[in-house]
């Protein structure tokens, strides 16, 4: 798996190490819907209840679970909290795109464009980078 983007595989890894400090997994460790001024695309907050089981940091917890996830391709940060902020790479919202449309017998080119903050130009990401989409 290393360098490809599989979310099942992630998230597996992730459930284990839940039950290896005997916590209950629960979907909201996964947080989908992120203020505005997080830059990611989704966060974990797993090493929250680990830490509060071990009494270790949180942050020392979150980067034994980085090194359960072994997709090179997310980018990611961690808080003083210890949630970890990630973000998909430009590959996969390609993969994404151009398989949906290809459903439907089109296809698609994906070009990444860094923006200002005052851009009027229709677009879809977070930040200054921008996705366009051409059909």
């Amino acid at each position: 798996m290393e360098g490809r983007l599989d979310l099942n595989s992630l998230l597996n890894n992730w459930k284990k190490l839940a039950a290896h400090y005997n916590v209950d997994w629960k979907d909201s460790f996964l947080q989908w819907e992120l203020p505005s001024n997080i830059p990611a695309d989704f966060a974990l907050t797993l090493a929250l209840p680990i830490s509060h089981k071990t009494k270790k940091n949180p942050q020392e917890i979150a980067q034994e679970i980085l090194k359960t996830t072994t997709c090179s391709e997310l980018e990611y940060n961690i808080t003083a909290q210890g949630y970890i902020n990630f973000r998909f790479p430009i590959s996969y919202y390609q993969q994404f795109f151009t398989e949906t449309l290809a459903q439907e017998g089109k296809n698609l080119r994906v070009k990444k464009k860094n923006i200002g903050p005052r851009s009027t130009n229709d677009m879809v990401g977070s930040g200054r980078v921008g996705l366009y989409f051409c059909v």
